[in-house]
């Protein structure tokens, strides 16, 4: 999302970090999945994004005058970004957008998964985040959320002996 500023000669956007970035200078307006790319005023065009991958913001990665030719986010694995659209997969999972960490521009980032999954999660890696569901024989009662450290990431649990597992189809499961 972008805020609007305007001063009588120079219009910004305004990025959620506070980017400064002179639309009349990057001026054109990009869909979703592209990206702006240029040299100079004259010589604007957006880049779609390739199968896979996407954008938070077509002008990402910008500098103060000019965007120069530059790659769209790997879309994790939890994700699904073949219309070039960021969709989650895992139905219930939340995601956040944060800044990269060679900072680039925005992310999507894996904040929660729901119950019966599990959450991977690296923060060198964000094309790796993921919800996992449950294997078989194994459970989790309660969604796993992000706390800022891989190795509290908590596992699935082992059903315990002679009990059953109720999946979606109305079916018993003895372990």
């Amino acid at each position: 999302m972008f805020l609007a500023c305007h001063a009588p000669s120079v219009r910004f956007l305004i990025d959620p970090f506070s980017l400064l970035i002179p639309v009349d200078i990057v001026g054109r307006s990009c869909g979703t999945g592209s990206l702006l790319v240029n040299s100079s005023l004259n010589d604007q065009e957006c880049v779609q994004c390739l199968q896979n991958s996407y954008t938070l913001s077509p002008v990402y990665g910008c500098e103060k005058d000019r965007c120069f030719p530059r790659d769209c986010r790997k879309c994790p694995k939890a994700a699904d970004c073949s219309t070039l659209e960021f969709r989650s997969v895992a139905v219930g999972s939340v995601w956040e957008e944060e800044q990269a960490s060679d900072l680039s521009g925005l992310q999507k980032r894996i904040l929660s998964c729901p119950a019966g999954y599990k959450m991977v999660r690296d923060q060198e890696a964000p094309d790796q985040d993921n919800c996992l569901k449950c294997s078989k024989d194994y459970y989790r009662l309660t969604p796993v959320v992000w706390q800022g450290d891989s190795s509290l990431l908590p596992d699935c649990h082992p059903c315990p002996k002679g009990m059953f597992i109720y999946t979606h189809i109305n079916t018993y499961i003895n372990t």
